[in-house]
């Protein structure tokens, strides 16, 4: 009995050790898992490291970037100059998934204090940390820490709180993309703005997007000019007083040989007979007068000259189509086409409201906008294109847009920028440039969440004494089975 007994406590011996042993392999092999699978981990593309879970997608690219990216034929090298270790983490983040996206795009990162001179052959301006360097083998941009980041400030909302109404928004994203595009192009698509008639300057916003689409902008006076320069595309942007018989001339000539033109007017803008001679000759007529929506569900709520009009099926309208994209045309006058257009041109509806807007002609500020006996009765078109000589070698078009307060920066920011993607996607397909895809501006700041005192000692009383009481609770109820058992 004695010696069984000995065998048995042998036996648990044995038993102890190989159990010991057989944990530590576990052990052993459960951190070479770890070790391979980190290493593993670390060897994936940057895309695959990294998952953005922030609402506004803050860390990816946009569909118009990686377009922009899987099309590049030639190196880009984007530089970010920061000190080591104080590299903006959104940005840095940005910059790698650009060259994760593309072999052609190489991230490079430069000390200003180990380079002091780098930045010099780019820029004059005194150089901010983590400002970025984007260059190609035919020329180079410089972006600006400043450039990359955007502070918005509700001032009635930070005057009420002195902390609240402040957000900080990365545009970052845009800006490298315009720079990518700008340094990898062959040419660029020329504006010519067309001045000397009152002419409302370009909205911050309008002239912005432009630069973005890395048009080329010239200021053009056809007064001393006996032709239009050459340029891509002419700009009329909402005119006081009429063009001159030899300007209307110039702009016919340079259409007749193909050109095109870009018209924005307002309900406001007098009867200007050179000009309408010129939309004429492209079968469109503009209804002086307001339009006024009568259908609520076409227009802002309160704002019924606010229009929300339906879009076109095809060519320009279609081309943004498929965005879902939202429009609001203030204050518009009517477009109307000939009724029998020339077999030469092409008509095409953007912009029409519902059958029950109806136009107020002659209205001044302060009067009624309800709808009277002898107002004209819609639908109307608010934006229009006509195309002469379509699929020819001097195929021309005039584009027109009758609301000129479209490419305000607060009207489209009602719009949630689809007043100025739908303007540029009419410039960029007339002038046969690509147009990128919107690429939106996304905010960094984050939420505060406030917590009254109420809710930390409720907070803390659950932390502290019913959840401890429970776990208490149970175990002892677990227990005390035990023991009946």
């Amino acid at each position: 009995m004695k010696k069984s007994m000995k065998t048995r406590k042998g036996d648990t011996g044995k038993n102890f050790y190989r159990g010991g042993v057989t944990g530590a392999l576990i052990l052993v092999l459960a951190l070479f898992a770890a070790v391979m699978l980190n290493l593993l981990a670390g060897a994936l593309p940057e895309k695959l490291r990294r998952i953005d879970l922030t609402e506004e997608g803050v860390y990816s690219l946009s569909d118009g970037t990686r377009e922009r990216l899987r099309s590049l034929s030639e190196e880009v090298t984007l530089t970010l100059l920061a000190p080591a270790g104080e590299e903006d983490t959104v940005l840095l983040s940005v910059l790698e998934k650009y060259a994760a996206e593309s072999r052609m795009v190489r991230l490079e990162k430069k000390d200003p204090a180990l380079y002091p001179h780098f930045a010099e052959k780019y820029t004059r301006e005194t150089v901010q940390d983590n400002s970025v360097v984007v260059e190609s083998a035919r020329r180079a941009r410089f972006l600006s820490y400043s450039d990359l980041y955007r502070t918005d400030v509700d001032e009635e909302l930070y005057a009420a709180t002195g902390s609240e109404g402040v957000e900080t928004v990365f545009v970052g994203e845009s800006r490298i993309t315009s720079a990518v595009a700008y340094v990898t192009g062959e040419s660029f698509r020329k504006i010519l703005v067309l001045s000397g008639h009152g002419e409302a300057a370009l909205s911050e916003g309008f002239a912005a997007a432009l630069e973005l689409a890395n048009f080329e902008i010239e200021e053009t006076a056809l007064l001393s000019l006996p032709e239009v320069p050459e340029g891509d595309l002419l700009l009329i942007n909402d005119p006081e007083s009429d063009l001159s018989e030899a300007e209307a001339g110039a702009i016919e000539r340079y259409l007749d040989k193909g050109g095109k033109l870009l018209l924005l007017t307002d309900y406001e803008t007098a009867e200007l007979p050179h000009l309408d001679s010129l939309t004429l000759s492209y079968g469109m007529e503009g209804l002086h007068g307001l339009v006024v929506e009568g259908d609520s569900g076409h227009a802002v709520y309160a704002y019924p000259y606010y229009l929300l009009p339906e879009t076109g099926e095809g060519g320009i309208a279609g081309s943004v189509k498929e965005e879902k994209l939202l429009f609001v045309v203030p204050m518009a006058h009517g477009i109307a086409f000939a009724g029998n257009l020339p077999r030469a041109i092409a008509a095409e509806e953007i912009l029409k409201t519902s059958d029950r807007a109806y136009l107020k002609a002659g209205i001044k500020d302060g009067e009624s906008v309800e709808r009277a006996a002898g107002d004209l009765s819609g639908p109307f078109l608010v934006a229009a294109a006509a195309t002469k000589n379509p699929g020819e070698e001097n195929e021309s078009r005039l584009i027109w847009f009758a609301s000129a307060s479209m490419t305000d920066g607060a009207v489209d920011g009602i719009a949630a920028g689809g007043n100025l993607r739908l303007i540029l996607a009419a410039i960029s397909q007339s002038v046969g440039e690509e147009s990128l895809l919107p690429i939106a501006e996304k905010s960094v700041s984050y939420e505060h969440l406030t917590v009254t005192a109420r809710d930390v000692k409720i907070t803390a009383a659950v932390l502290i004494g019913v959840i401890p009481v429970g776990i208490l609770l149970a175990g002892g109820i677990v227990l005390w089975r035990r023991r009946r058992r």
